[in-house]
């Protein structure tokens, strides 16, 4: 006799059957450019985007307000044909209403299994033998007892006791937490389409958190900085090596993570790697669990890459053109006396060619080999002292140029 997990299981696979069986009818018209079918997809995560659009278009058409599975997550199910043991319920109830039952009960209602497991399904409670009447009693006492302690306890520990980490909670957990590395890093990797990206991130993290606004505002940048993970043989990455649920304590779940990461940000306007960033760290996550039982990260941190120095992101409507030449040069010192060399070199490369002066050419000079520095030095090509002596040498070039505008 099967237990219950497996039945579940097998009802899982038979819903799969279905959802395949639909995409496979539906090749042709919506999925052909992926693949020559759905046994040979090319494209593979294209196509699992393409589907979860199509159950997102469908679910909106019918205005069924349904959390639609992450593509990667649909990707990894064909690449292994089939739900794992720990496939999510909500996951299995909006695939089953896409697939046009009413809910994941009402599918397996519908579906037939072999006699036996079907009736431990339905009727989990029908071979209970009923114990004789003594044994009632005393079955009534004991649980009664059982429970006057049980809520004795709870009220002289506040009920605040951190929830024990069970299986199935750390299997939820870790999944949202992967996910949640995979939309951070494909928000690095936008180009454009900064609402699909966004879109992907509010499936893993709380919309506005910490961690969301500044995986937003970096990539933000990066498309001002014409960054791409996307050039051939790009080795970006990121790997979840280690997960511990350390506690759950009201709807709130303390997680510690090793995680691995490596990123380099390619400039197709220079043909080569802008930056770096390799690290083996560990990351401290809050995941809060939303009202339908889903988790959601709301706070990360980790230890970042100390040193590095990106190039900054400058807003060209933030210059004022209407600045003088006295103003321009306390400025521009000023920036330099902090550290600022790239926003200086900025501030002067707009001023000298907004009034067409003779050093334009030299501070363009400058900007490059500055750029290059940068590049060097993000990409652990050069050692600090180097960058540091370089860098100084830059600055006093840029002081020197502030004597020849008036």
């Amino acid at each position: 006799m099967k237990t219950d997990k497996e039945i579940r299981r097998q009802y899982a696979q038979l819903l799969w059957q279905e959802l395949k069986n639909k995409v496979r009818s539906e090749w042709q018209k919506k999925y052909s450019t992926y693949g020559e079918n759905i046994e040979r997809v090319e494209l593979t995560t294209k196509f699992s985007q393409a589907l979860c659009s199509d159950i997102k278009k469908d679910l909106q058409t019918r205005n069924l307000n349904y959390k639609v599975p992450y593509h990667l997550t649909l990707d990894k199910y064909f690449k292994q044909n089939g739900f794992p043991d720990n496939v999510q319920l909500t996951t299995l109830e909006v695939l089953s209403v896409y697939l046009g039952f009413a809910n994941w009960k009402d599918f397996t209602r519908q579906t037939d299994l072999p006699a036996e497991e079907k009736k431990i399904h339905s009727s989990p409670a029908a071979t209970t033998e009923t114990p004789p009447p003594d044994r009632r009693k005393l079955l009534f006492f004991t649980f009664a007892i059982l429970g006057f302690a049980f809520v004795t306890y709870n009220f002289l520990n506040n009920g605040n006791k951190p929830e024990p980490p069970q299986s199935e909670q750390l299997v939820a957990v870790r999944q949202v937490v992967e996910n949640g590395m995979r939309a951070e890093l494909a928000a690095y990797s936008a180009a454009s389409d900064t609402p699909a990206v966004l879109l992907s991130l509010d499936s893993f993290f709380v919309k506005n958190s910490a961690p969301y606004k500044d995986i937003e505002e970096r990539m933000h940048k990066n498309i001002a900085r014409n960054w791409t993970l996307h050039n051939p043989g790009n080795p970006s990455t990121a790997d979840l090596l280690k997960v511990q649920l350390d506690s759950i304590i009201d709807d709130y779940a303390y997680v510690t993570t090793e995680e691995s990461w490596l990123i380099k940000y390619f400039n197709p306007a220079a043909a080569q790697y802008d930056y770096q960033y390799r690290a083996v760290n560990k990351q401290s996550y809050v995941l809060t669990r939303e009202t339908g039982g889903d988790w959601k990260i709301i706070s990360n941190e980790y230890q970042a890459q100390i040193g590095k120095e990106p190039p900054g992101v400058f807003d060209r409507a933030a210059f004022n053109d209407d600045i003088s030449a006295a103003e321009l040069r306390n400025q521009v010192r000023n920036t330099v006396q902090t550290g600022s060399l790239d926003f200086a070199l900025w501030s002067l490369s707009v001023y000298t060619s907004l009034h067409k002066l003779p050093v334009e050419n030299e501070v363009s000079v400058l900007q490059g080999r500055f750029g290059n520095l940068l590049r060097q030095w993000n990409l652990s090509k050069i050692d600090k002292e180097e960058f540091a002596v370089r860098k100084k040498g830059i600055m006093k070039e840029v002081l020197e140029i502030l004597e020849k505008i008036n």
